[in-house]
């Protein structure tokens, strides 16, 4: 009897790492549009100060020099969206000591590029200037990192004094907590006890695939780590105001994978 249930465990296991491939597959689809639509931007953009530079040769240099500036800035933006696009599209799997510090600045720096288009929402962060190294894949906690707070920016959307907030501590029990929390329209109860379901989505079929929350709990899995659904009066101590969702996340600071 016991092998059998060896078996049924194996065969979920193995299950579910094809569900994940496939989880990740959907995903690259929605990404690699989403960075096809970023790129877009910053290249018209760029083709528009070039002309810019081109036209004013003959006038005041510090003029040039400016749309120069603006120029690098635009060759920088697109950079940074098609590092993006490469770290999704060929994850490492390479488990190291992880800089939190750095992986979450690189990744919310990702996200000022939308935030210039979208200046109802504000991206509020609280992360210390030291936090522990945590042993893990750096591109799977970057990835982890990235599509809550692609969800919480979704979640504000349509809210005009929209907010993001992203807090990250240092627990005593040799854990880092990763909380990522909004004022969109919050979680039903039912949603709440789906929400972590692969292609589960409240967002309608063209805006999203039901994955990316999946994907966030096989992530933190992996690391023996805690993923839940923050109560209303957690969110109140939060030191954004009239917060209606968040995710919290804990990771353990040394996990052997």
């Amino acid at each position: 009897m016991s092998n059998f249930f060896q078996i049924l465990k194996q065969l979920s296991e193995e299950d579910n790492e094809r569900l994940l491939k496939v989880a990740r597959f959907a995903e690259l689809g929605i990404s690699a549009s989403a960075v096809i639509h970023e790129i877009r931007q910053p290249m018209t953009a760029l083709s528009m100060t070039l002309q810019m530079i081109l036209d004013g040769l003959h006038t005041k240099s510090d003029e040039v020099e400016k749309n120069v500036n603006e120029a690098l800035n635009l060759v920088g933006r697109t950079e940074q969206l098609i590092s993006r696009a490469r770290d999704f599209m060929s994850p490492s799997t390479e488990v190291g000591e992880v800089d939190l510090v750095e992986s979450i600045t690189k990744v919310l720096s990702a996200f000022q590029w939308q935030l210039l288009n979208r200046p109802s929402i504000q991206l509020k962060a609280h992360v210390p200037e030291h936090l522990p190294h945590i042993l893990a894949d750096r591109t799977q906690i970057e990835q982890m990192l990235a599509n809550l707070v692609s969800n919480s920016m979704d979640a504000v959307d349509d809210v005009s004094d929209a907010v993001v907030l992203v807090a990250v501590y240092a627990r005593d029990n040799n854990f880092v907590e990763f909380i990522v929390a909004d004022n969109g329209c919050g979680m039903s109860q039912e949603v709440k006890e789906k929400a972590f379901e692969p292609f589960f989505s409240t967002k309608g079929d063209r805006q999203g695939t039901g994955l990316g929350l999946f994907i966030v709990m096989q992530i933190i899995s992996r690391y023996d780590g805690q993923i839940r659904i923050m109560r209303e009066d957690e969110l109140a101590q939060l030191e954004a105001q009239n917060l209606k969702t968040g995710i919290s996340i804990m990771i353990p600071t040394g996990v052997a994978v």
